[in-house]
């Protein structure tokens, strides 16, 4: 994420998270867009961090 905003500082970091690790990426301060799928079985979250 530290590279990410060295290159790109106005881009916001976008991850697909497994919905079991949301938690984990919500500490990081990143937020939920949209809804809940499944990516190869496991359920996913899209999420952003502005």
């Amino acid at each position: 994420m530290a590279t990410c905003r060295q290159q790109w500082p106005e881009t916001p970091v976008l991850v697909s998270a497994q919905a079991y690790l949301v938690g984990f990426y919500q500490g990081l301060g990143f937020e939920f867009m949209g809804e809940c799928y499944l990516e190869d079985g496991i359920p996913h979250r899209n999420m952003i961090l502005k």
